[in-house]
């Protein structure tokens, strides 16, 4: 991914520090308006409560080992194509970003040039294919789409591209189910497959049809976490393997990430509000 995102379009991700790119996501979130049990939560199912900014799919991010089961990346864990949808979005947002932290740092202020061309390159790159999924996809498959992805890699724009993602489920949960509260598990199941498969296993009779209805076959094989149940079962499942993550070291960090920002104790560990969400929708 470095080398295509380089190579394409001379784009070489600014790496911080894990925690100072928790602190970051955290900042991100609270800017958005998300709360910090959405963000908590869905980190603690996709990475299993112990993932690094840069963890990929399929690969031990302890060892460094495995094959990659998809081009998943991150603490919400986006697809390649996910990545170059925001960029076609929201482009120019991330060069203001850019251009915003380079004013407080002489080192951000000399390579600002380089990397707006660089965002340029990418922008261009994802707004010549239609604004589609599958049109996305089939850019993610060659090298100049996948560079793309590597921006998630950057401590200055990944955080802000990921929440971008969150947020705009979040939006669309709330209008299409009618109400205000949505749960961690909810989030997360619209993360998973897709928003509008997710809120069709969210809602009747989405919810009590088999899971194998709302995913292509490729990604039901990749996920044993969805086969043989439903809709219900599933969100039900999600919430369980969320409050089971929720005492691993690397969502206690983003819990203490949230606290030192907000100067209030995170205070719905074992997700209260999601819990109740469920047994309120069903």
């Amino acid at each position: 991914i470095m080398a295509a995102a380089i190579q394409h379009h001379g784009f070489a991700p600014r790496l911080v520090a894990e925690t100072e790119f928790k602190r970051r996501y955290a900042e991100a979130a609270l800017v958005a308006g998300i709360e910090p049990n959405h963000v908590i939560r869905v980190y603690a199912l996709e990475t299993g409560g112990m993932g690094t900014f840069d963890m990929q799919s399929g690969i031990n991010h302890e060892t460094g080992r495995g094959r990659p089961a998809s081009t998943a990346l991150g603490y919400s864990q986006l697809l390649a194509a996910n990545t170059i949808g925001e960029v076609a979005k929201r482009g120019e947002a991330f060069i203001r970003i850019l251009e915003q932290r380079a004013a407080g740092s002489h080192a951000l202020r000399r390579e600002l040039p380089r990397r707006i061309e660089a965002l340029h390159s990418m922008m261009g790159a994802a707004r010549r294919v239609p604004g589609t999924w599958a049109a996305h996809v089939d850019l993610a498959r060659t090298p100049q789409g996948f560079g793309i992805h590597a921006l998630n890699l950057d401590g200055e724009i990944g955080p802000i591209l990921q929440i971008g993602k969150l947020r705009d489920l979040l939006i669309t949960a709330r209008r299409e189910l009618g109400r205000e509260r949505i749960s961690g598990a909810e989030l997360e199941l619209m993360n998973l497959a897709g928003p509008r498969n997710g809120l069709d296993m969210i809602l009747e009779p989405g919810r009590r049809m088999p899971t194998a209805n709302f995913f292509t076959m490729g990604g039901y094989s990749r996920n044993p976490i969805v086969h043989g149940k439903t809709g219900e079962e599933l969100l039900a499942t999600l919430d369980q393997r969320m409050n089971a993550h929720m005492t691993k070291s690397g969502t206690q960090e983003f819990i203490a990430a949230f606290e030192r920002l907000t100067l209030a104790p995170i205070v719905e560990p074992l997700g209260r509000r999601e819990r109740s969400a469920l047994g309120a929708a069903r």
